[in-house]
């Protein structure tokens, strides 16, 4: 789980020392400034990362955080493709995959993997491309994502003399480095007063083509790749706005950071979060193994939208299935405010709930899984950083036919009489842990 941070913190490293960590692409600038990096294989797929050359070290004093909050703004504020939920089946449906966002000191990325089929990454790059240039901002999704925030704060930190102290270490540690002053995600005075025209102002001083790079690597020609480009907005949109590069070593402090933290303070007020977890038990079998796959990826997707995206009770929520020795480990999770534990417990029930009352998600899911094994067997070595994902893990061992098999053999009688046993198993239990 760590990976992504550490490639991200070495991005930042090798950019402050200036080594092109792209020098063996092919590098083209387009017309509107933006510029690309080009590496083509024969696996017949595409990864595209995108990476806008601004980070939490851009933030303004009195600002702090305004960097990360828009990456949680933009993916959910595209015009022509309003449903963050949507948007992400579209790449799990096809066995592809996406990472809508992660928030550094000098850089923003967003990433995804898609199958070579022209109508697939066509509509990756359009996606892309109105998230960057193309955003329209709301009141509604910004409260939301207030809330979002806010309980990702809490759950990094445990009261606000635990942030303070933190961050007085890391000025400490760095004194020279103005990133290491702030934790990223703002505090909590400056995540609450952040405002529309905040967003709008960031988003339109640094998500400009002329600071944007996008690296592509896969099975699509140069001559491709620039046509299909062109075709959206990551190609027709224009800005004359110059970057006015910051120094890393960027000294100014505003008098707001400047915190003298001692011991004592780090016993202040707890806030109101909690860890929770409804978990159920299974005797495995050979057949429990695909089915129980197939509900925890519609567990897990129905869990986040409700919990996290249409009622921003939490920062992470979800569904995760784990084997143990002798039985199966499935269970609900999320960080939350303590007054939500009640709330959250009624709402993971009432979901599995409505996941009984039709079956139609169990073939979608099906082709998705089964895509992704496709998928893997032709790019096992490209995804060693993904060593933690079960099929990964799985067809290491087992050939492609054999997991296809296992997963088009998964009935919808099969899932509701899995899904009636959570239901009703007597030894499922919750598990409410408060700091």
């Amino acid at each position: 789980m760590w990976k992504p941070y550490i490639r991200n913190t070495l991005h930042d490293i090798l950019a402050l020392i200036m080594i092109d960590i792209y020098a063996q692409f092919k590098k083209h600038v387009l017309a509107n400034g933006l510029t690309l990096y080009h590496y083509q294989t024969e696996k017949p797929f595409i990864i595209g990362s995108f990476i806008v050359h601004a980070g939490n070290r851009h933030d303004s004093p009195g600002k702090e955080g305004v960097a990360h909050f828009l990456e949680h703004m933009v993916s959910r504020s595209m015009p022509s493709f309003p449903s963050y939920e949507d948007n992400r089946k579209f790449f799990s449906d096809v066995g592809g995959s996406v990472m809508f966002g992660m928030t550094g000191a000098s850089a923003t990325s967003y990433a995804w993997k898609l199958p070579d089929q022209p109508q697939l990454f066509l509509k990756g790059f359009q996606m892309i491309g109105e998230l960057l240039f193309g955003c329209s901002f709301t009141k509604e999704v910004l409260e939301k994502q207030k809330k979002v925030i806010t309980e990702e704060f809490n759950r990094n930190f445990k009261n606000d003399a635990h942030f303070r102290l933190a961050r007085e270490w890391s000025k400490r540690t760095f004194p020279q480095i103005r990133t290491a002053h702030s934790s990223g995600l703002g505090t909590l005075e400056t995540i609450q007063s952040m405002s529309i025209d905040d967003v709008k102002h960031f988003y339109s001083r640094h998500y400009v083509p002329k600071n944007v790079s996008v690296i592509v690597t896969g099975n699509i020609s140069e001559t491709d790749l620039i046509s299909t480009m062109q075709n959206t907005l990551l190609g027709t949109v224009h800005s004359d706005i110059e970057i006015a590069r910051l120094s890393p070593f960027e000294t100014v402090s505003p008098v707001s950071q400047k915190y003298d933290v001692s011991y004592k303070e780090y016993t202040g007020e707890v806030k109101a979060n909690a860890q929770y977890a409804r978990a159920w038990f299974f005797v495995p079998d050979e057949q429990n193994k695909y089915t129980l796959r197939i509900i925890a990826k519609e567990y897990n997707r129905r869990v986040f939208n409700e919990l996290r995206e249409k009622r921003s009770l939490g920062y992470s929520a979800g569904v995760s299935l784990y084997t143990v020795p002798e039985y199966w480990y499935l269970y609900a999770y999320a960080t939350v405010r303590g007054d939500s534990v009640d709330q959250i417990d009624e709402l993971v029930l009432d979901i599995l709930n409505q996941m009984s009352v039709d079956f139609g998600w169990v073939s979608e899911n099906k082709q998705g899984t089964i895509n992704r094994i496709k998928m893997l067997d032709v790019s096992l070595e490209d995804l060693a950083e993904e060593i933690h994902d079960d099929l990964v893990d799985e067809r290491r061992v087992l050939s492609t036919p054999e997991l296809i098999a296992g997963y088009e053999s998964v009935t919808p009688e099969q899932v509701a009489t899995i899904i009636n046993d959570l239901k009703t198993l007597s030894n499922s239990f919750l598990y409410i842990e408060r700091p």
